[in-house]
């Protein structure tokens, strides 16, 4: 798989299930980012993502957003 991602599997339905490492990284930052991601609900978490990197300033917000 993909581990060198984050990613440990990812579901017949595309779910993607991170490894325990990328999961413990993000959980106590943004306990939501440490949960499966559902391929309908990545551009959700790609915003709520720019959204955290934002506040912990390591995305500047001058910049422009990222779109889908």
């Amino acid at each position: 798989m993909a581990a060198g991602d984050g990613i440990d599997s990812i579901d017949d339905d595309g779910t993607v299930h991170l490894i325990p490492a990328s999961q413990k990284a993000v959980a106590d930052i943004a306990p939501e980012l440490a949960e499966p991601i559902a391929i309908d609900d990545l551009t959700n978490r790609a915003a709520r993502l720019d959204s955290v990197l934002t506040q912990l300033g390591c995305i500047r917000p001058e910049l422009p957003a990222r779109t889908p």
